[in-house]
């Protein structure tokens, strides 16, 4: 039986020994007996989007994360948490050597915090929820959660460290992206385009009015 294979987007973790529920693969089958339609029962993605669960080296260690020491949980400790992933990413085809992870932007919004997550392997909106916050989603639930600038679907997601999250995936992979400081204004400019309510369009005007998608797209790609 073929090794766990690991999404690079969200981090579901397919299990050969345990099949899958959502799509109605028996335990037992293999990654590579996967029906061709079989995609990430939590993002969507595609199978080419899952590398092997490598473990990291016994002589390796995780560098110092001044982040991560302040607290447990919150943004600390999702860049904490991803910073363990990226030892274990190392090498891989998906990865962007140029690049680390990274917290961008976080702010409080209601229930929660709100920012974007960069790693050498995708770039992600994310929502952290408050303690008190309830209802919490479980890992691939969705939900659609309003912004100034439109309505955005959302993923439930959960790490060691950081206990349940919200996740929208922005990029990935991250090959487009020369420099940190690239990725980093992306970053800020998806935020800032996410924040900003659209401009009302005359019923008047001229041609197709372009949705908000397309209008994020335009603001958060590198200039």
């Amino acid at each position: 039986m073929s090794s766990p294979r690991e999404c690079g987007v969200c981090w579901y973790v397919y299990q050969p020994e345990l099949g899958d529920d959502v799509w109605q693969v028996p335990a037992g089958t293999a990654f590579e007996a996967l029906p061709e339609h079989w995609r990430c029962p939590r993002c969507d993605s595609g199978q080419d989007r899952f590398v092997p669960v490598v473990a990291p080296p016994p002589t390796a260690e995780a560098p110092p994360a001044p982040q991560a020491v302040a607290a447990p949980g919150g943004v600390p400790g999702l860049v904490a948490a991803y910073q363990r992933a990226e030892l274990r990413m190392r090498g891989l085809p998906v990865v962007n050597s140029a690049l680390s992870v990274e917290a961008v932007g976080f702010r409080p919004v209601v229930g929660g915090q709100l920012g974007v997550v960069v790693t050498p392997w995708f770039m992600s909106l994310v929502f952290l929820p408050d303690g008190d916050t309830l209802p919490v989603l479980r890992e691939g639930e969705q939900r659609i959660r309003p912004l100034p600038s439109g309505e955005v679907q959302f993923v439930g997601a959960r790490l060691d460290g950081v206990g349940p999250f919200e996740s929208c995936s922005l990029f990935s992979p991250m090959f487009e992206f020369e420099s940190a400081a690239a990725a980093r204004q992306t970053a800020e400019q998806a935020l800032l385009a996410l924040f900003t309510a659209p401009q009302p369009v005359a019923a008047a005007s001229p041609g197709k009015t372009p949705s908000r998608r397309e209008l994020f797209t335009r603001l958060a790609r590198p200039r």
